[in-house]
């Protein structure tokens, strides 16, 4: 007995929820009572945001979308597949004109037989003026170039660039900033960069708003190697100047300079002239200016150097020279020296020319190919010296008057 009761009672409840079902569908669909639902985070459509910014260069401020919640009223079956995506929610700013903050109405557009009975919240928007602002561009090097290198001034191109945006945004806006690492410049740098725009400060602008008009600027680095060079004068020593009683004095030793890598990197020294010390006596000074090859520069320095030189333990004096030869005489011709004597200018040690005696230096006219006239005629003459003093220095172009016949028979001077 209790399992028959058992298994019919389970039968009652599969008939009583078949009976609810049928209920629950006949009031449903043939009724349709009437029903609310309501929808969050509607989105919101602003009209004419194209007319406010070209007309009148205004610009909702905030990129946060604008939504609402809408309560609607209708039957059940229109409401059923009804979802947030099937409203239209439109705002329109076509009346808008100036900056300011303004509440707006808004048109919520719903599948017929559906009334809107409740929205919120009202919808208000900040209008601001929308400016395009011309920017000067810097460049910074960030981080320390590698040892021996620098960097010239960069090179822009445009050297301002254009951003728009919102005014209270923008307003603080001041220039546009390019880095370039340190690492980078290795050689000349050329490329196409990003700039961030800075406030007086040296702060970046954050400004939602603003777009790029001027999206990159090019920005050239010439890089440049620097390094000290020594300078140096090339002598020519004679006649008794030697490398060991010569002074050379430069008004500086070394100079700065920078330029092309390898240039410079090839430059070990600057070789300012030659100066042959043998072909003048007495102290001497200059003026040299410093020459650089193509594509080097000096770097904030003189570019002309002072060159002296002087000697130590050198002295030049003139002698008296009585020892007159002539050599090489042509046949047929008496010829003899009218010259008695001539001054020599001799450089050497100041004991070298208390040292000297008669015979040491000698006066020697060579009449090889020379055309010879009857009587008096000055003729080229050198100064010869003898083996004990060779190392002197001798100075200055001499010349004797001979005298002289031509014979006609075996006649000869005495």
């Amino acid at each position: 007995m209790r399992a028959w009761m058992k298994k019919h009672h389970v039968i009652m409840r599969l008939t009583s929820l078949l009976i609810a079902m049928f209920l629950w569908f006949y009031v449903i669909y043939q009724e349709n009572p009437e029903k609310t639902v309501s929808f969050s985070d509607v989105p919101v459509r602003l009209l004419n945001e194209e007319t406010l910014k070209n007309r009148y260069s205004l610009r909702v401020v905030g990129e946060d979308e604008i939504t609402v919640t809408v309560k609607l009223s209708g039957t059940f079956s229109r409401l059923e597949n009804l979802s947030a995506s099937d409203l239209r929610v439109t705002a329109d700013l076509g009346k808008i004109t100036e900056p300011g903050t303004y509440t707006l109405s808004y048109d919520i557009a719903a599948v017929d037989g559906v009334t809107v009975v409740e929205r919120s919240p009202d919808i208000t928007v900040v209008v601001d003026e929308q400016i395009t602002l011309e920017l000067p561009v810097n460049v910074s090097i960030s981080g320390t170039l590698s040892d021996g290198l620098v960097a010239d001034l960069a090179i822009v191109d445009p050297v301002t660039v254009r951003v728009s945006g919102l005014r209270a945004e923008l307003s603080g806006a001041a220039s546009a900033q390019v880095t370039v690492s340190a690492s980078e410049l290795t050689g000349s740098f050329s490329s196409d960069m990003a700039y961030v725009v800075l406030d007086e400060t040296g702060k970046p602008v954050q400004a939602e708003s603003m777009e790029y008009i001027d999206e990159t600027v090019h920005v050239e680095i010439p890089v440049y190697r620097e390094r000290t060079v020594p300078l140096r004068m090339d002598i020519v020593y004679g006649n008794a100047a030697t490398e060991d009683n010569t002074v050379v004095s430069l008004s500086q030793d070394s100079v700065t300079v920078y330029g092309d890598i390898d240039t410079v990197d090839a430059l070990n020294e600057i070789v300012l002239d030659t100066v042959d010390v043998s072909s003048f006596t007495g102290e001497y000074h200059s003026e040299y200016p410093i020459k650089l090859p193509d594509g080097v520069w000096l770097r904030g320095e003189e570019d002309t150097v002072s060159v002296d030189i002087t000697y130590t333990n050198l002295e030049t004096r003139q002698v008296v020279v009585t020892d007159i030869r002539i050599v090489n005489i042509p046949l047929r011709y008496n010829v003899k020296a009218d010259t008695a004597e001539v001054y020599v200018t001799v450089r050497g040690t100041p004991e070298q020319l208390d040292a000297l005696v008669s015979g040491d230096i000698a006066v020697q006219a060579d009449l090889t190919d020379l055309t010879l006239i009857n009587g008096m005629q000055k003729v080229p003459a050198e100064v010869v010296l003898g083996e004990n003093v060779s190392d002197l220095g001798i100075f200055g172009d001499y010349s004797i008057v001979i005298y002289s016949e031509k014979l006609s028979g075996t006649m000869l001077f005495n």
